[in-house]
C-alpha cells in the first residue's frame, strides 16, 4: 500500500476509485485486515457508505465497509470506525451518521446483533462498550427514556457500571430521576 498512500495524499478523490473487481481501497484494506490503512483512508475522507462486494457461499453480497469489517471479524477496523466517527453513538432521535449503532443490515440486525449472530464476540463486546458509554451519556442529557430501546438492541447492558462504579439504576435512584428509572425498568 505505500504507493497508494502517497497517491491518496496527493489526490483524495483517488481513495474512492474502484478497481476492476469493483472494490474501493477502503473495502480492500478491510478485506485484508489492514486497519492502519483503514484509519488513513477514513481520516482522509474515504466514502464510508460505499458498497463493498463480499463473496458469501459463492454469491456476492454488498455491504457497507463498516458491516464488512464486522462480517470479517476485523476488530481493529471496527474500533477505528467507532473512534473516528462521533455520530456512531447517536440515537435514532439525533442526526444519524453512517454505521451508527442502530443501523441495520439487509436482514434487519444492528451491528451488535450481527456480531452476535456471526459469533464475533470480541466485536460484540466493542459495540456493547460503545452502547454502554452512550447509555450513560443519554442519562446525563436526560434522553435515556427515548434512547433505551435502541441502546438495548445496540448491546447496552443496564447493569453496566460508570467510571464511579455505579449502575444506571443506582444513579437514577440517587438523583431521584423517576422518569429515567421507569424507562430502565420497563
Amino acid at each position: 500500500f505505500p504507493w497508494f498512500f502517497r497517491k491518496t495524499h496527493d489526490d483524495l478523490a483517488f481513495a474512492d476509485l474502484r478497481n476492476t473487481d469493483g472494490i474501493t481501497p477502503l473495502c480492500l484494506a478491510i478485506k485484508h485486515g489492514h486497519s492502519g490503512m483503514v484509519s488513513i483512508l477514513l481520516k482522509n475522507g474515504a466514502n464510508k457508505t460505499i458498497d463493498c462486494p463480499v463473496e458469501i457461499h459463492n454469491a456476492t453480497k454488498h455491504m457497507s465497509p463498516f458491516h464488512m469489517a464486522i462480517f470479517l471479524g476485523d476488530v481493529d477496523s471496527v474500533q477505528t470506525f467507532i473512534q473516528q466517527d462521533k455520530t456512531i453513538l447517536t440515537s435514532k432521535n439525533e442526526p444519524k451518521g453512517w454505521g451508527a449503532l442502530h443501523d441495520q443490515d439487509s436482514d434487519g440486525r444492528t451491528p451488535y446483533e450481527l456480531a452476535v449472530h456471526l459469533g464475533k464476540h470480541a466485536i460484540a463486546e466493542v459495540f456493547a462498550d460503545a452502547a454502554n458509554r452512550r447509555m450513560f451519556t443519554a442519562f446525563d442529557k436526560g434522553t435515556l427514556g427515548q434512547d433505551i430501546a435502541f441502546l438495548k438492541r445496540a448491546g447496552a447492558n443496564l447493569a453496566a457500571l460508570n467510571a464511579a462504579d455505579k449502575s444506571l439504576l443506582h444513579v437514577a435512584i440517587a438523583n431521584d430521576k423517576i422518569l429515567e428509572l421507569e424507562s430502565l425498568i420497563i
